[in-house]
């Protein structure tokens, strides 16, 4: 949907965490300054009894380094 938009087919609703890049860049527009904050979040989880194998520990890393930067992104505290 964000492409369609990109492409100048109309607006779009879309997480700020996905769009910011974008908004940031100057390639998409906010329609107005109303920002709904859901107070929601993604959780990465696995059962407590069982060790991660390396590749599942390599994806949960990254996982969580994606949301620290996004989240440092969104506050402003980027390096």
């Amino acid at each position: 949907m964000i492409q369609a938009v990109l492409s100048g087919e109309g607006v779009a609703l879309g997480w700020e965490h996905l769009i910011y890049p974008q908004i940031r860049s100057g390639a998409l527009v906010p329609v107005a300054g109303h920002v709904l904050k859901t107070g929601l979040a993604f959780y990465v989880v696995w059962p407590r009894s069982r060790e991660l194998n390396a590749q599942a520990k390599r994806v949960r890393d990254w996982l969580l380094d994606e949301g620290r930067r996004d989240r440092a992104a969104l506050s402003g505290t980027e390096g």
